[in-house]
């Protein structure tokens, strides 16, 4: 079996196809985690959890 230089730049691409496309991944998956805390910070202001102090209980 020959390893052409074809075979072997071929290769060296997908290695870095997967590579970048795991970074891709990887920033989509922080992005989602921002926006999901981001979600849920604005739900509790808009309920006023935590802001509000009923001292007649």
């Amino acid at each position: 079996m020959d390893i052409s230089p074809a075979s072997v730049l071929l290769a060296r691409q997908l290695q870095t196809q997967a590579a970048f496309s795991m970074q891709v991944m990887r920033k989509v998956l922080d992005f989602q985690t921002q926006q999901g805390e981001d979600l849920v910070r604005l739900m509790a202001q808009a309920a006023g959890l935590g802001q509000v102090f009923d001292a007649q209980a």
